[in-house]
């Protein structure tokens, strides 16, 4: 006899003895299973979800991290491409001038958008003027940014009192910011982003205003991965500061452009003036840069990379050229040590710092490239130039293998070698190129020649692997033509009519791009 079976008839074997349980008696078995059930239920542990947002869906976003805070765990929100506009601050701070707009960020989050060209979160422009200014984010827990724009923070309107920290986002947790950009933003102190740590990877930071220090950056711990900080400015630092003791800050595969302010134009580190330190050792600050170009930055005294009271900087394989006033913005102060293969464009004021694998003159330096992707805003390298080849050799594992491009966490000796790729993902190889770009030559290629001798006329169509606007083709036939045309790019035709060349079957058509390609052909 099953143990059901006697529970419900009472059947121990005789069936002399079979009864029926009262109603009653069931009713309350019921309601102990019903509560063992209820206690089931609530034992089980919160489970992460993923949150998605349709394109613009302001107020899902904002309910999805409310949620997710709730939640206790890592969760993310996907944001479809579109445009999510705050045009009221979330949460007031006392005294109602520090703001923010979404809801703080105190878990662990992830916000992936559908890229940062077509993903926006933003303060609202039409409503500055009838509101509080607001930053966008506000972080105590974890936060990782993907693939988003981020713009408009912080700012003053109407009299009311700016944002003081943190006009884009403000964070005393942990942020991670890749594929992304930070734009617009305005603060007294880190107008784009002020941290106590973050890492920055793949990104810009471009646009951003301080009134005082941290244009683009403010932040304790900071690690600058294959990123452009552009445009930004701040009496102090205005691309990067960092003025906290016990403070470090890493850069590598960097550019730093068009930057300006009072001095540190490019990076700053140390307090905000010149005030005495009490104790004498309290901005003890390391700081690393690594393969980056540090140039077309404005100070108005001083130099793109400014050390003050007791911060140490050590900077190797990078280029610091073109920056302003000219005597001396090149040339980092005495608090800057140099690790060899160096580029510096004017050392003036600087001979300490110089060592003899550093290089001095015109670093050889293109126009400036923004091709819209987060980070690959830079200056290329142009044929000839001085950091081709200047540095070290490429950085290895402790397997031998090569590194792949984009790795962070390369491992790298004290001098002489390098990350194994750029600032936008080309490999370096052998003896890689100062600055944050590898010089690559573009390659050329002919695609037909034809030749009328009755009329001495020429047809050339070819084209460049190179994708920058630029880059031009340039044609010659051995020592006939007097000048070189100019060639469009995608292979249109061009059209040469030298008579007096007499000739020209059997000859050598060649075909040189700007890029540093070449290619010939023999005319038939």
């Amino acid at each position: 006899m099953s143990a059901w079976n006697q529970l419900f008839t009472g059947n121990t074997g005789s069936e002399k003895e079979a009864h029926v349980i009262p109603l009653r008696t069931l009713r309350c078995l019921a309601a102990r299973w019903l509560s063992a059930f209820a206690l089931a239920a609530i034992a089980l542990p919160a489970q992460a979800r993923t949150f998605s947002c349709s394109g613009g869906d302001t107020a899902c976003l904002i309910g999805a991290i409310v949620e997710a805070n709730a939640n206790g765990k890592a969760n993310t929100i996907a944001l479809s491409a579109g445009t999510y506009t705050l045009t009221a601050a979330d949460t007031l701070t006392p005294g109602g001038y520090e703001d923010t707009g979404l809801p703080a960020i105190t878990g662990k989050l992830t916000i992936v958008g559908d890229g940062a060209e077509d993903t926006v979160i933003e303060r609202s422009t039409a409503s500055q003027l009838f509101i509080h200014p607001f930053r966008i984010f506000s972080v105590t827990g974890d936060l990782s940014l993907r693939r988003v724009t981020v713009r408009g923070g912080g700012g003053s309107s109407g009299g009311v009192p700016g944002i003081i920290r943190g006009g884009c986002i403000l964070s005393g947790g942990t942020l991670a910011i890749t594929d992304s950009v930070i734009t617009n933003c305005q603060a007294r102190e880190g107008a784009g982003l002020n941290v106590s740590q973050a890492t920055i990877l793949n990104s810009t930071i471009a646009g951003n205003t301080a009134s005082v220090e941290g244009g683009g950056v403010l932040g304790r711990t900071l690690v600058i991965t294959n990123t452009s900080i552009l445009s930004n400015s701040a009496l102090f630092g205005a691309g990067v500061d960092c003025n906290s003791t016990g403070g470090k800050v890493t850069i590598v595969n960097s550019t730093f452009a068009r930057n300006g302010g009072f001095t540190g134009s490019a990076v700053h580190l140390g307090p905000a003036s010149d005030a005495p330190r009490f104790p004498p050792d309290s901005f003890i600050i390391s700081a690393t840069i690594e393969n980056s170009t540090i140039a077309d930055n404005n100070s108005v005294v001083g130099r793109a990379l400014h050390t003050d009271q007791g911060p140490t900087l050590t900077i190797k394989g990078s280029i610091l050229a073109n920056n302003t006033p000219a005597a001396t913005a090149d040339c980092p102060n005495a608090g800057a040590t140099s690790l060899g293969y160096n580029l510096i464009g004017n050392p003036a004021s600087c001979p300490t710092f110089l060592r003899s694998n550093d290089i001095q003159g015109d670093p050889g330096l293109g126009a400036f490239v923004d091709d819209g992707t987060p980070g690959h805003a830079y200056f290329p390298p142009l044929p000839g130039s001085p950091a081709i080849d200047g540095g070290g050799v490429v950085a290895k594992r402790q397997s031998g293998k090569f590194d792949k491009p984009h790795a962070a966490e390369t491992p790298h000796g004290p001098e002489g070698d390098c990350p194994a790729g750029d600032q936008i993902g080309q490999p370096r190889a052998g003896h890689c190129d100062l600055g944050s770009i590898e010089f690559v030559a573009d390659r050329v290629s002919i695609r037909q020649v034809r030749f009328d001798s009755r009329s001495g006329v020429l047809f050339v169509s070819a084209n460049s692997s190179a994708a920058r606007d630029d880059v031009s083709l340039a044609v010659s036939v051995e020592e006939c033509l007097a000048s070189a045309p100019t060639l469009r790019l995608g292979g249109g035709y061009l059209l040469l009519t030298q008579p007096a060349c007499g000739n020209l079957e059997g000859a050598t058509v060649r075909v040189t791009s700007s890029g540093g390609g070449s290619a010939a052909a023999l005319i038939r």
